[in-house]
């Protein structure tokens, strides 16, 4: 049960800094 919820949590903050990297380039495009 451990493991599950360690894992769940790594994904969690996995796609959190996914929508911080969409935001910020949002935020700031390249072009």
């Amino acid at each position: 049960m451990e493991r599950m919820l360690k894992h769940v949590e790594s994904l969690n903050v996995e796609v959190i800094f996914d929508h911080i990297e969409r935001l910020n380039f949002l935020k700031n495009p390249l072009f």
